[in-house]
Parts: C-alpha cells; structure tokens; sequence
C-alpha cells in the first residue's frame, strides 16, 4: 500500500475529497481542533446584514476589536495586536524581532520553526518525551535559556494535549526574564480546558514586560478558520514594533466584525468547554480499548494516540480511514514523532462513534 507524504497540516478537506472522490460534505474531519459545536448563533446573520460595508476599507487599526479582546483578557487596547490567525502573528514576531537564537519546545506547532528558518535562523529543540507525558523539565531548560533570545511555548501543546501547569509558567517565565528570552506563549487551545483561568500566562502580564508574549486564537474557539483570526497580548512597546510595517488594512472587515461578535458572545467558551469535558473523556475511553492503542490523557480538544503496537503504521490506519470518509492526522513530520502516532479532534457524540467503529474495524481487519 503507498502513502503520500504527510500534509504540513490538518484541515485540508479539499484536498481529502479531490483525492477520494468525495464531496466535501461528506467528509468527517478529525484532523483539524474545531470547535464541533460551530460558530456562535447569529454570526452568519452579523455578517450578511454588514455585508454593504464591503464598499469600505476596513479599520486599519482594528479598534474595536482591540478594546473587545483587551476587555475579555483584562488589559488595555495598546497591548493588543491582532493577526490572520496566529499564524500570522508568528511570522510577524519572529520577523520583526529578528532573533538570532531561538529555543522551541517540540514536538509541537510546525509553524514556529518555518517562521525561524525565514529570517535565516535555525532553531534548536527541546524534546519532550510521552514516556515523561511530555512534561517540561524546568532543569533542564533553565541550564540552557542563557544562551537563546527567544523560547517557544505551546500550551497546551499541540499535538500531545498536555498542558502545563501555571506554577512550571510561571517559573519559566522567572528564568526567561532573568536570561533576556522573550517567551512567546501560544495559548491557541487553552480556552478548551478545565482550568483555562487558572493556567493562562495571563495571570503573569504585566504592562511593562518586555519578554512576554501571549498568542491568542479565535480560529478554533469559535469555528471560523476560514476567515482566519488571532490576537496576542504584549507590553506596549513592543505590540507598536510588531506593528510597524505590516501592511495597511491588514485584517478585513468581516474578520474583524466577527471577531467582535465572537468575544461578545464569550458563553460560547463555557458551553464548549463543559462539551469537550464529556466528550473528549468518551473518546479517549474508547481509543484506550482498541488493541495496541496508547491514548495520552487529553486537556484539550484534541488526543495524541501512540498505535505502535497495534502492529499498524499511522499512514495505515490514516489510509484504511479514508475508505470511511474520515480524515485523521498523520503525525510523522512533527519533530520528535514518527509514524507511530496519530492525533484526533474531539467532536460531537455522533461523529466520534463513527471513529471509534472504524478504527475498531480497521486494527482488526489485519490490513498492516
């Protein structure tokens, strides 16, 4: 059986359904963290009944929704800056910012690396281990932070699902501040966990801190990757030396009216969070009694799954899966895994049986 190279990401349904004949509609997306339940009622009514703004160019300096994010997280509106996605804000961080060394803590977001090698930077790696369920060694970090500019964090991490708690944060952000690291903290998938409020770095700002940067997502909280959208909370000064240079009218209108939407209808996060509880727990039950399945105990929307010794390689079971129109993500190009692992969203009831027949149906057929 032949397999293509593993995409750089999830999500990429168009392709999926080119390559398998599908439509696009009838394919169950389990490799992309989506929020399941959608984006918020009455957003698609906001944009429509907005859509002759389109005529205008849209707020350069994303006022309002700067003030809405500032207001969520607690800040003020000059420590905002908003992205296409936090994606972008990498990019623009690592490029503005132009550190010589920088430090990520994989296996994790691709992204941060890619944004690295663009200024001619390569970064190093601290590797985490699934035997240690990929916990952070505050040790070992802290004996090799003098010699970085930059760290990266991803919490929780994407794609093992651990989060760390806010006392290893928060020493962490001691010894970067004693060593002059800026430490960019990607909260993309936080808002999905228990205790969001008590882990979020945010709890940690202050408005003159120089070497803290935390990324915000509201792509996957509120189910619009499509119109890409992402903050970050930073000191100031720095969030004007992010902004210098970038394009004008660098966010469009209606990225930026439903953000403003979505922040306003912040119930969205509780009623997710309380569903993923329920059902993340359901799935990760199931997986743990596939045979040779090693599920990692999630905290987000998401679970890592060790197959090694189901005697089944990730691509072939990922393959076998797309006879029954799921998608589920190969995790051999994240550094530190191999094909061994798979990473699945959580999703509704319905869907995730729907996974775990197959995947039942797939380890025992004997197809390796």
């Amino acid at each position: 059986m032949g397999f293509e190279k593993t995409a750089p990401h999830g999500g990429n349904i168009y392709n999926f359904a080119k390559k398998h004949g599908y439509h696009e509609q009838e394919v169950i997306d389990f490799s992309a963290n989506i929020n399941p339940l959608k984006y918020p009622a009455g957003l698609k009514e906001e944009i429509i009944n907005s859509f002759e703004n389109i005529k205008h160019y849209p707020d350069p300096d994303c006022t309002e929704l700067k003030a809405m994010a500032a207001e969520l997280y607690q800040t003020h509106w000059e420590n905002i800056i908003a992205g296409n996605g936090a994606v972008d804000l990498i990019y623009t961080i690592v490029q503005r910012l132009r550190p010589k060394k920088v430090l990520i803590v994989q296996p994790t977001f691709s992204e941060y690396e890619k944004a690295c090698k663009t200024i001619g930077v390569e970064p190093d790696n601290l590797i985490l281990k699934g035997d240690d369920d990929w916990q952070l060694s505050l040790q070992e970090i802290g004996s090799v932070l003098n010699s970085y500019e930059m760290l990266f964090l991803c919490n929780p991490n994407n794609p093992t699902g651990n989060t760390h708690p806010i006392e290893t944060i928060k020493e962490l952000y001691r010894q970067c501040k004693k060593n002059k690291v800026v430490l960019v903290l990607d909260e993309s998938f936080l808002d999905f966990t228990r205790e969001e409020d008590r882990n979020t770095a945010l709890n940690l700002f202050k408005q003159d801190d120089d070497n803290l940067i935390i990324l915000k997502s509201l792509t996957k909280m509120f189910s619009i990757p499509g119109l890409r959208l992402g903050v970050a909370v930073a000191n100031s000064n720095l969030v004007k030396r992010l902004e210098e240079f970038r394009p004008p009218w660098h966010i469009n209108y209606f990225a930026q009216r439903a953000g403003v939407y979505c922040l306003s209808n912040s119930r969205v996060v509780a009623e997710t969070r309380s569903f993923i509880e329920k059902e993340k727990q359901f799935v990760y039950d199931g997986l743990k009694k596939i045979t040779g399945f090693k599920p990692f105990k999630p905290s987000a929307n998401f679970i890592l799954v060790d197959v090694r010794v189901s005697g089944h390689s990730a691509h072939t079971v990922a393959t076998s899966l797309a006879n029954y129109r799921i998608m589920a993500r190969v995790c051999d190009n994240f550094i530190g895994l191999d094909d061994n692992f798979l990473r699945f969203a959580v999703k509704k009831r319905e869907e995730n049986n729907k996974l775990l027949t197959a995947l039942n149906e797939v380890i025992n057929s004997g197809i390796k």
